[in-house]
């Protein structure tokens, strides 16, 4: 249960023995790749030398002073160092396996109807609502320090300005539900977004969602530490295109769930349920290693991303729900990278 101005304490799911990279550091640029898409949140990810570990990672929780404008979490447990944690939400999302299946075939249209290659303008996405839908947006966190990834790293000055300035760029006169990961930086994100669209994040208005975290795909923790470490070991250094080995060529399935059923479940069992029916507009905020499955599986696999190409920060996907239930899946970037 969230608790405004509380202490932060979080449940990392992947530790610092990972070798995830968190792109998109504070000098990171748009790659020039002729796949890019013309209007690009994906970044050419720093060099393994450099290269933070991803925003995962596990390290101790320390006890964050916050801004008024941060609504803090509590959590019970604690991973140890070394663990790497899969999502704890492991069983069938829905009354029963043939449900999900069900759910999932019904999905199928909705990415027949996707298949994106570009990203379009969070502001654009917001502007094209129509009367009857609800509109949310799922978007990767805010800069931080790319020399700490820790649960309780926070935004930099940097990524505060650029949160408030996303914000500002939606503003309107329609309030936005929120939502955030157990990381200090989602949180702060999602508080400073809603600064700057004039409102001011609580209980009322936002949920702490784990689900959010980014080892929602992983299945097996021990299995997926050891084939990324044979990988990158022996196909190429980058964990980059470990994570596009098992997104877009379906290996290591013993290690991560299957990309649709647990896409589609993250979507209809844990975000749209969490978004009070008066409220047409959300944005929720996790991270890359949740974002780049989620934006692949969306668009029918037409986004690609791996060591070339990156997520940046502030961009991810949009959610359209019309008025009959129907979804539409739009890759978008709150700023102009």
């Amino acid at each position: 249960m969230n608790k405004i101005m509380g202490k932060f304490n979080g449940v990392a799911l992947l530790a610092a023995s990972l070798t995830f990279f968190a792109c998109g550091s504070d000098d990171s640029s748009t790659a020039a790749d002729t796949n890019a898409p013309e209007m690009s949140s994906a970044v050419e990810p720093a060099s393994s030398a450099d290269a933070p570990v991803a925003g995962e990672s596990s390290a101790s929780v320390p006890t964050d002073s916050m801004s008024s404008a941060i609504v803090s979490i509590e959590s019970s447990s604690s991973v140890g160092s070394g663990d790497v944690v899969a999502s704890s939400d492991a069983g069938v999302p829905l009354d029963s396996a043939a449900a999900l299946a069900a759910e999932v075939a019904k999905d199928q249209a909705f990415v027949e109807a996707s298949k994106m290659n570009d990203f379009v303008g969070v502001k654009q996405f917001l502007d094209a609502y129509v009367e009857g839908e609800r509109r949310i947006l799922i978007l990767r966190h805010g800069r931080r320090d790319k020399d700490d990834s820790s649960i309780g790293a926070h935004l930099t000055e940097l990524g505060v300005d650029e949160a408030k300035e996303v914000g500002a760029k939606i503003a309107s006169s329609a309030p936005f539900f929120y939502g955030f990961s157990d990381y200090t930086r989602a949180n702060e994100t999602a508080a400073y977004i809603a600064e700057g669209r004039g409102e001011t994040l609580s209980e009322a208005n936002s949920v702490n969602l784990s689900a959010l975290n980014g080892g929602w795909y992983v299945k097996n923790s021990e299995l997926y530490s050891a084939y990324e470490a044979e990988f990158t070991s022996t196909v190429s250094t980058s964990s980059y295109n470990f994570i596009a080995a098992w997104v877009y060529n379906g290996e290591y399935a013993d290690a991560v769930y299957n990309l649709a059923e647990k896409s589609v479940e993250l979507m209809v069992n844990k975000v749209i349920p969490s978004v009070p029916s008066s409220y047409n507009f959300a944005v929720f905020i996790s991270h890359d290693q949740l974002l780049v499955p989620l934006i692949a599986y969306c668009t029918g696999m037409n986004m690609s991303f791996d060591s070339n190409l990156w997520l940046h920060y502030l961009s991810g996907i949009g959610i359209v729900i019309d008025a009959a239930g129907n979804r539409t899946y739009v890759p978008v970037e709150a700023l102009d990278w």
